[in-house]
This record gives structure tokens, sequence and C-alpha cells, in this order.
């Protein structure tokens, strides 16, 4: 059977059909095949991928993969316009305004080289950047004072800023080029020493790593102040490295800030430790209990937990204890640990005044049941209704439709959440 030339049949004379009860009973059915075909395209490229594993694990190649052409329009928004049909500005604006001037010099021209009868007219400004970079070494002389009845000397303290062999200048510098720039240990050395400065790479390396305090508490006022600015959060991770050690770099944020955090894995507490902005509670009510069982802490463990009664509110070190009580064999039941830790914690943030409503994430496992609510940002939620591809006219126009409206809401406010079941029967809720 030649399913494309039954499906077109099918869209031509679909149109057609009057009567009421027989137009629902074809709207399901047709859902009904759209479902069933979309499942049975991703069972056949399943499928393939296990032939082409099979193949490849007997030392032959895979199917190979021929990449599809691009119309040249590689833009996620249906409702972006090309490059090439984009409006430019006609006149493009001087930016010579935000120039700041250090030094004005008139360029002057010799008498002789004028004609007799030339008239000055003025001057015409040409601004030139450029830049200059010195050493501006200080000597200090400080006063001393030696007093013989306290057999005590006195010395004059020197400016604010100058401690030490480098002054705040060269600090400032080599934490710029290090954190801002991401210019290595080596290279600020190099820079510094080919302009004069007689600096060692240790020196280097203790400025950018001692004596940082005021800014990790800067950092934390921004952080803080960001989470009370909006009543949604977005989170999301991305692998790093540090010394040779797998790690994980946390991006929160929200319109009006953007905060990193590297932390070695990218576990609920971690995540919820980033949330919280201090020290976990782990927290043991009903609600507790309800959720352990929830993630699946199996009744007897739950039995042996309640028997223990355990205080309202623990701190870490608390809670630790607890679990060895719990579980005297340390390398055992490290699942159950897990679950019980996870879920006295998301109880005690939960109930505490800095929660947040809700998360705006991907659909990692990581991110869920943390806050009240969560949303999938609106570019990782859409990648499911791209991949819709509907055999029939019909589902074609209202996907169509969807995504034109889609685009143009979700682009500015965030995302939503669907109901994976049934594509086409999704419901969904905005933030």
């Amino acid at each position: 059977m030649d399913v494309q030339k039954a499906i077109e049949a099918i869209n031509t004379q679909i149109d057609k059909v009057q009567d009421p009860v027989a137009k629902i009973i074809i709207a399901q059915l047709l859902d009904i095949i759209e479902y069933l075909m979309q499942e049975n395209k991703e069972l056949k490229a399943e499928i393939q991928r296990l032939r082409d594993e099979n193949n490849r694990l007997k030392g032959g190649p895979g199917k190979p993969n021929f990449r599809p052409q691009s119309n040249g329009n590689h833009s996620s928004e249906k409702n972006r316009k090309p490059r090439g049909q984009q409006k430019k500005n006609k006149k493009s604006k001087s930016k010579n305004h935000k120039i700041i001037i250090n030094k004005i010099i008139k360029c002057r021209i010799k008498k002789d080289q004028l004609p007799a009868d030339a008239i000055f007219k003025g001057y015409k400004d040409v601004i030139v950047q450029d830049i200059v970079i010195k050493t501006n070494n200080i000597k200090f002389r400080k006063q001393v004072y030696y007093s013989p009845a306290l057999n005590q000397s006195f010395m004059a303290n020197l400016p604010a800023g100058y401690d030490g062999e480098f002054g705040p200048h060269i600090k400032s510098l080599i934490i710029t080029q290090h954190f801002v720039h991401k210019m290595p240990e080596p290279a600020i050395v190099q820079f510094l020493q080919n302009h004069g400065v007689k600096i060692s790479a240790a020196t280097v390396s203790r400025i950018i790593t001692d004596n940082h305090e005021q800014f990790h508490k800067e950092k934390k006022a921004i952080v803080e102040a960001g989470i009370q600015s909006s009543i949604y959060q977005q989170l999301d991770d991305t692998s790093a490295r540090i010394n040779g050690k797998n790690n994980f770099t946390h991006v929160l944020c929200n319109p009006y800030y953007t905060a990193y955090f590297t932390r070695a894995d990218k576990s609920r507490l971690t995540i919820l430790e980033i949330l919280n902005q201090k020290p976990l509670n782990f927290q043991f009510n009903a609600s507790a209990y309800a959720l352990m069982r929830q993630m699946e802490l199996s009744q007897e463990t739950l039995t042996k937990l309640k028997a223990l009664k355990p205080k309202a509110l623990l701190e870490r070190k608390e809670i630790d204890k607890l679990l060895v009580k719990l579980f005297p064999i340390a390398d055992k039941h490290i699942k159950s640990r897990q679950i019980i830790l996870e879920a006295s914690a998301i109880t005690a943030y939960l109930n505490s005044s800095n929660a947040i409503k809700i998360l705006l994430t991907d659909d990692a496992q990581q991110f869920k049941k943390i806050t009240e609510l969560l949303a999938l940002c609106w570019i990782h939620d859409g990648r499911h209704y791209k991949k819709l591809s509907p055999a029939f006219d019909a589902h074609q126009k209202k996907l169509d439709l969807f995504l034109d409206q889609y685009w143009g809401i979700f682009s500015k406010i965030g995302g939503n959440s669907i109901s994976r079941t049934n594509p086409f029967a999704a419901k969904t809720s905005t933030i």
C-alpha cells in the first residue's frame, strides 16, 4: 500500500465531509493515525540506530548520515527575517561623541607651504584613538620618628591601596585580564614583564587568588537582590574542567542579573544550595515524608526513619548523624540516603521565606520538585514542536498556526510545560 498516496487522497476529500458526527470521528481517527505514524517513525529510527551499532560492533560501517539541504535561514523563529531582508540604518551614527579626549594637539601648516592669498578658516577635527602602556613606579619616602622615652619608632602610612610591592593599578589590571578577558597567568606575567614590570609568576597567582573577600560579598549581595527581583529564576549548567577534574558551572539569572557558580556536581542539593545562598536546613514533617514516598523511598525505610523521631529542623551535621544511625554501613543504601537528604532539604527550602515560586530550566531531573512550578524555557519546549512532522494537512495547518503564535509570545516571556504523552492533546501553561 502506498501510504503517501492514501494520505494525499484523504487530504483532498476530508473537507467535503458534512456530517458533524462523522467529522468528529474522522478527526479522532486522524489524531490516532498521526500519533501512530510518529511513533512508527521513531521506532524505525531506533531500529536503524541499533542496526548501525550492530554493524559497527562487527567491524562494518553504519548507515551514512547525509546532511539535509539548507535554505540559508537557520533561525528558530519563523517570523525573524533573513539577514538580507533586515532593515539597515541609512545613516550610521558616529561614535566620536562617546570617545574621551585626553589631549588636544593643533596641527599647523608652515607658512612657506601656503600661497600668499591663503585665508585662515579655522580647524578640522580628527579624532585618533591610541593607548599608552607604561610603568608608573613610585618611591614613597615615609617619615620616621623615634621616641627615646618610649624606645619606639613611628612611621608614616602608605596611601590607601598601596600595600606590598605592587600598586592598585597593577593588581586591578591582573584581575581584569584574568577574570574578564580570560587571560592565562603565564600570558599575564609575560605581558607585564614585556612592559618593564619586575614580577614573578607566583606573585601574579597570589594576586589572582588571595584577598578577594570583597568580591565574594558583592556577588552574594547581587545574587540575593537578583533572586528577590523577579517571580522566576532561570537556571542551567555546563561542564567545566578545574585542575584536571570534571566540574559543572551553574548559571543562575533573570532579566536583571547573571551569576556563575562552579561546583563538583549538579545534584538537587547543589541546586538548592545555589538558590538558597546559605547552608541548607533539612525539615522532617508530613510533607517531607510524603515527598520521600513519591521519590520511591521504601515504606520499611520510612518507618525506621520515623521511629528515630528526628527534630523538625536539622542542620547538615545533625542529619549526617541521623543517617549514620539509620544506615550504619557507610557504602550501602546510597539511594535511600540521597532521597532522605533531598526530600527534607526541598521541604525546608519550600517553607523558607526566600524560596522562589517558578524555576525556568530544561527538563533535567535535578531541577524537578524543588520549586512550586517548573517551566521549560521556550527554546527547549519549542524543540518538541519542531520535531513534529504531521502527515495530514489539517494537522499541519494547526501546527503552523500554533508555532506562529508560539514564537511570537514565548520568545519574549519565557516558556511553558507540555504533556508529552500525545503531542496533539498537549495543554500549555505560560508564565
